[in-house]
């Protein structure tokens, strides 16, 4: 005689009662595990410790293949930077109302740091750490917005850190991807990992990448996917607010970038200079006062309020280019800090 409906239940009750004993019991084998690892025990490879602990025992031959890669880049790293990026999508017109197939940009964000010591897998913390310094109050800076004008590095506090599913998600977080719709639904998974560069891949990515480049999750170049809208300029500018040394390319590229910002700035303000005796000069003035005090803003960033240099009017006439940016700044009463 068949089972009754009752029994079939009974059936199913108790076996997912039995389900959920033993993932309770697995649970707690791998927090034993992790713990094991955690307080000195040793499988004798420091790649497959970490990846215990970071992914517990099932770890396939790719992800493990991507950690070896990642530790054989970090030998000999200390003192140089590194780079991570991070990228996601936005809708490329704000709406209040979600819709489908809606275009999308790609908007990246960098944290830059400068090593203190080699990177390292951290089994005690479960991440990817990057010492960074100084030693005593280790700083990185951050860069992201979806217009690079409108963006500055910041300086905040703290080493830079991978996790582990952010630099090779496990079989569980990819099929979660999945089930969110797209495994490439940036707008439905948030901010995802698109690269990490060390010393000279860095100068390597920044000299071959135009600012606000944009590229898409599929390709795949040699360092990994890659998140960019990051130039030798801005890179330069990360280095020099955490007080590091520019690589030589790096330097030469970014002193001709600001030698040419100078030059546009002082420029633009000359006109006003060259109008001032001018029978044009309420209209004149009037047509470049709202430039006035964003380009003033933009030469006390570039530090002309201290240049001593000399800006020639013609072959014989020229004026100090401190002196004339401070006197402007007084004028239209632009802050020097």
């Amino acid at each position: 005689m068949a089972d009754s409906l009752q029994d079939i239940l009974g059936q199913i009750d108790s076996l997912q009662g039995e389900a959920h004993r033993k993932d309770e019991a697995l649970a707690q084998a791998r927090r034993d595990l992790r713990e094991a690892i955690r307080g000195g025990q040793t499988t004798g490879d420091h790649v497959k410790d970490f990846l215990l602990v970071a992914y517990g025992p099932r770890v396939d031959e790719g992800t493990e293949r991507q950690y070896r890669a990642l530790v054989d880049r970090f030998a000999g790293k200390k003192d140089g930077s590194v780079l991570l990026c991070y990228q996601r999508q936005e809708p490329m017109m704000h709406s209040v109302i979600h819709q489908p197939n809606m275009p999308t940009i790609a908007v990246s964000r960098f944290e830059l740091g400068v090593l203190d010591e080699d990177p390292r897998l951290d089994v005690n913390q479960g991440m990817i750490a990057f010492p960074t310094k100084p030693s005593d109050k280790p700083v990185h800076a951050e860069y992201g917005d979806q217009f690079s004008h409108r963006s500055k590095w910041e300086v905040k506090d703290g080493s830079l850190a991978l996790a582990p599913w952010d630099f090779a998600p496990s079989f569980e977080d990819t099929t979660l991807m999945r089930k969110c719709g797209s495994i490439d639904d940036m707008s439905s998974l948030g901010e995802r990992f698109s690269g990490v560069y060390m010393g000279d891949e860095i100068v390597a990515l920044v000299n071959r990448l135009p600012g606000l480049g944009k590229k898409s999750f599929g390709d795949s170049p040699e360092f990994g996917l890659l998140g960019t809208g990051i130039d030798e300029v801005t890179y330069a500018k990360g280095l020099i607010l955490l007080g590091a040394d520019l690589p030589p390319l790096v330097k030469e590229r970014y002193d001709c970038a600001i030698d040419a910002d100078k030059k546009r700035v002082i420029s633009k303000l000359y006109r006003v200079l060259l109008h001032r005796s001018s029978a044009n000069l309420s209209s004149t003035r009037e047509s470049l006062r709202e430039d006035i005090p964003g380009l003033l803003r933009e030469a006390v960033e570039l530090g002309m309020h201290r240049d001593t240099t000399r800006w020639p009017l013609d072959l014989s006439v020229g004026f100090e280019v401190g002196s004339y940016v401070r006197d402007l700044c007084s004028e239209y009463k632009v802050k020097i800090s």
